[in-house]
């Protein structure tokens, strides 16, 4: 969906390659109606080259400026966005979320900015908008945020026809503004709905070759929310055998991230079902959390077991 370009540059390379011809920024104005100032921003990086513009200078420049622009793609700059965007994601960050919103709009367009429109970074300060106001406890508030991050991927009918109609074309930007419906769906208890965005999710992160960390961190958020959901439904048996396959996924890449939880789903299915190896996956999801030095959550979830489910654990 996104496409990031080094503006400075590219505008390095104009620059060099009207000095190679001897031609002044007046002499170019004279022979193309560019101006002075157009072509100045454009050599400094402050300004996005519009198609027209760069067509006009291929001519006089006798080089195909919009193949060599594609050269000048910034997918550093992509990627450092879409890894801070899971970083929020991952750890329901507002402060980080607002940080990336408020360096999108004080950089914009000088530094980051899209293919020739603004379009793009628009949509991104608008996704990163909704995604701080999703971290509220305001119910009606996420049915809003909903609403709005469904426009933005133009979904007009039911997530059902939406998933039908994407298949696995669907962009890494897209699969983040679903995470983000989907974790709202699922705390104001649209179990059904969340269910079918996690699978879809889940489906594609796997699919893709891209193993980076956040990425694989991704997949376990989907799977334990997956989860979850299961568990809502008293459907147990699907809930050990989801557990079991994101203890082997987290294993297979040496990951920590949510496996307390994982454990935890995983015992008390077990304990639900009559599996008296319930006792020690409990007593791993503790261990776990005491490991990440979370001692005041661990005890208020033994609290709660012991409650729930009149389980003592000893660790």
């Amino acid at each position: 969906m996104f496409t990031y370009f080094d503006n400075k540059s590219f505008g390095v390379c104009l620059r060099a390659m009207r000095l190679s011809l001897g031609l002044s920024r007046s002499e170019v104005y004279e022979k193309t109606g560019i101006t002075e100032n157009t072509l100045y921003s454009m050599e400094k990086g402050k300004t996005i080259p519009q198609i027209t513009t760069l067509l006009i200078l291929s001519g006089l420049y006798c080089v195909n400026l919009l193949q060599l622009f594609d050269v000048y793609k910034d997918d550093h700059k992509y990627n450092s966005i879409i890894n801070s965007i899971d970083s929020a994601l991952l750890d329901n960050n507002v402060e980080l979320a607002q940080s990336l919103l408020n360096q999108i709009e004080m950089e914009h367009p000088q530094k980051i900015f899209c293919y020739f429109d603004n379009i793009e970074v628009d949509l991104l300060s608008k996704y990163l908008e909704l995604l701080i106001l999703s971290f509220s406890n305001d119910l009606h508030l996420k049915e809003k945020v909903i609403c709005e991050l469904k426009l933005l991927l133009l979904i007009h009918g039911s997530f059902d026809e939406y998933i039908e109609s994407k298949g696995n074309k669907v962009s890494n930007f897209e699969i983040r503004i679903l995470l983000t419906i989907g974790s709202v769906l699922l705390e104001i208890k649209d179990f059904h709905n969340s269910q079918l965005i996690f699978n879809f999710i889940l489906n594609r992160l796997l699919i893709d070759a891209n193993t980076q960390r956040n990425n694989l961190k991704l997949i376990v958020k989907t799977f334990a929310n997956i989860i979850y959901i299961l568990h809502m439904y008293d459907r147990n048996e699907e809930v050990v055998k989801l557990s079991n396959d994101t203890i082997d996924f987290c294993k297979k890449h040496h990951l920590y991230y949510l496996l307390y939880f994982i454990y935890i789903r995983k015992g008390i299915a077990e304990f639900l079902t009559g599996d008296d190896n319930y006792m020690e996956s409990l007593n791993i999801g503790i261990v776990l959390l005491y490991i990440e030095n979370r001692k005041p959550y661990a005890l208020e979830v033994k609290n709660i077991i012991k409650e729930k489910y009149n389980i003592e654990l000893l660790i």
